[in-house]
């Protein structure tokens, strides 16, 4: 079980399919209960959508998780990808203490 190192690189043509993709998004009516009891509240993910279709800019997060070691391995017959990186504070502390 060797890591690889990679690099993103997604094609143009897979950010165009998902653009398309999210223009056709159907979404159900609202649950009865509160917003978020049962999943994302459905007027959350109606201007989240247009958001991620027209404005987010995929290239700059492709671009920003590319300045991370990437690496690729099979586990267990499992494909996983994974990046790693030493933090910049010191050794790392539990939240709780």
């Amino acid at each position: 079980m060797t890591p690889i190192p990679f690099m993103l690189d997604i094609p143009e043509a897979d950010i165009e399919d998902l653009k398309t993709r999210l223009t056709r998004t159907r979404l159900p009516d609202q649950a009865p209960e509160a917003p978020w009891a049962y999943g994302t509240d459905l007027a959350y993910m109606r201007n989240l959508i247009p958001w991620w279709r027209d404005h987010f800019d995929w290239r700059a997060q492709e671009a920003k998780l590319n300045t991370f070691p990437q690496f690729k391995v099979t586990f267990a017959r499992d494909r996983l990808a994974f990046h790693s990186g030493r933090g910049k504070k010191g050794p790392p502390r539990c939240r709780c203490c």
